[in-house]
């Protein structure tokens, strides 16, 4: 067994970064100012006012919690794309001291139509609603559906390699239904692929959660704080019953946020 200290990171998008649990008090900030301040600004304003409660009450620091990890590092932001997660993890992770610990990778995969370019010399996610509104649409009129979800995998199995020679747990999954279903479908077919299966959770649900009476924000189609504890739940369960050895015996987890180069990325609603 590993003895070693207990690391989890989580990557995805703004299903990871935990946007949706907003307090009580910044709801009702929302709703008497909605009609006041452009979507923008109000938007951004939430964003700041909520950040200590996106860090501790989404699914990321949940599940640690309940593993026992020793430190989370959360990388998720709002509005990422697959390839712009695999890009800012290769050029964060060599800070991380992955040597000192026993790591595990939770990837919470997003829509597959979002991908991503370097510009001006940092990552850039292109999405149809983003800045970048003419690159998404000139990719978008060529690829095809079966496109977008080899671009997924190819991701995916870059990061199968990389935890590979680094002795790393690898697992993902997916919040977007069809993201979801199309990567397994696609794997199952093709026998060179499906292999990716065995780093797959498939967890029944986790897709249906933002869709949920009671687990939905008020303010946006996102989880909220009860839709995380669930997923949370979710993730517990099936790591469990996956991973005999997972388990930590910390009851203090260290929790870290990473951003691209600091900043805290708004979601780009697709």
């Amino acid at each position: 067994m590993n003895t070693k200290p207990k690391l989890l990171i989580s990557l995805g998008c703004s299903f990871t970064a935990g946007l949706g649990c907003y307090s009580d008090e910044s709801i009702e900030w929302y709703n008497s100012n909605k009609d006041k301040i452009n979507q923008p600004e109000l938007t951004l304003t939430l964003l700041y006012k909520n950040r200590k409660r996106f860090k501790e009450e989404g699914w990321p620091f949940l599940l640690s919690k309940k593993l026992k990890f020793n430190k989370l590092i959360n990388m998720g932001i709002g509005g990422s794309s697959t390839s712009a997660q695999l890009k800012r993890f290769f050029e964060n992770y060599h800070v991380f001291e992955l040597e000192k610990y026993d790591t595990t990778i939770i990837w919470l995969l997003t829509n597959s139509v979002r991908f991503s370019k370097y510009i001006n010399g940092q990552v850039e996610d292109i999405s149809i609603n983003g800045k970048n509104e003419s690159i998404a649409n000139s990719y978008h009129r060529l690829a095809t559906d079966i496109d977008y979800t080899l671009e997924q995998i190819f991701t995916i199995r870059c990061m199968i390699e990389f935890c590979k020679s680094h002795n790393i747990n690898l697992y993902f999954d997916s919040w977007h239904t069809k993201t979801k279903n199309d990567i397994s479908n696609t794997c199952k077919k093709d026998d060179s692929l499906k292999y990716i299966l065995n780093y797959y959770l498939d967890i029944g649900g986790i897709d249906s959660i933002h869709h949920t009476d009671g687990y939905i924000s008020r303010i946006c189609e996102h989880p909220n704080q009860e839709g995380y504890k669930e997923m949370a739940r979710l993730l517990y369960e099936k790591l469990i019953t996956i991973d005999s050895h997972i388990l930590g015996n910390s009851d203090n987890t260290e929790n870290t946020i990473v951003r691209a180069r600091g900043d805290y990325i708004p979601i780009n609603y697709m």
